[in-house]
């Protein structure tokens, strides 16, 4: 079976643990994905994986418009953390911790290279660097797949009614209407 050179899909979504409360009181989504770049797995989806899928999406969203790399991060995590598209905390500042996925993104004329793949899996492991794979896709699939994540990554919040605390309840209102405002743009 070739796979391929760009796919990303949810294939676990929740909160943060099974309490029935845990909605209300949850800013972010979590759970796990299945990222394939350049016809590799990068992340199997299988079930191992414990990212923040809502903000991951939102990083992913910022990458339809500009650029992103370790040089240049499309995060501005506010001094918190690292600069993953894919982040394994982070929530709402989008700060994360060593662990998670991340890859450069350029905007070429039609195409969207994706370069300099990283995944780590613990604090404690060396990051998997996935030396010299490239991939390009055109723009279109690139907007496709990150557009149908975000879409997905949203889901869990249809219908559910936040409480949140003076802190995150404005963070959380930011957090959305960037969100919606990026993702509207997406489906153009």
């Amino acid at each position: 079976m070739t796979l391929p050179d760009f796919a990303i899909e949810i294939t676990k979504q929740g909160w943060i643990n099974d309490e029935p409360e845990s909605a209300r009181y949850d800013p972010c989504s979590h759970g796990d994905i299945r990222v394939v770049i350049g016809g590799r797995v990068i992340a199997p989806g299988d079930g191992s994986g414990d990212y923040t899928i809502s903000t991951s999406a939102l990083a992913l969203l910022r990458t339809l418009e500009s650029d992103h790399s370790r040089e240049r991060p499309i995060i501005d995590h506010r001094g918190i953390g690292t600069d993953h598209l894919v982040m394994h905390c982070g929530q709402l500042l989008m700060g994360s911790c060593p662990i998670g996925i991340d890859w450069s993104v350029a905007h070429i004329p039609g195409r969207v290279r994706q370069s300099d793949i990283v995944r780590c899996d613990s604090i404690k492991a060396k990051p998997v660097r996935f030396q010299g794979l490239v991939a390009e896709v055109a723009e279109d699939e690139y907007r496709r797949q990150v557009v149908a994540f975000a879409e997905k990554a949203k889901e869990p919040f249809l219908g559910i009614e936040k409480d949140l605390d003076d802190l995150d309840g404005p963070l959380y209102e930011e957090f959305w209407q960037e969100y919606e405002e990026r993702l509207s743009r997406g489906t153009r």
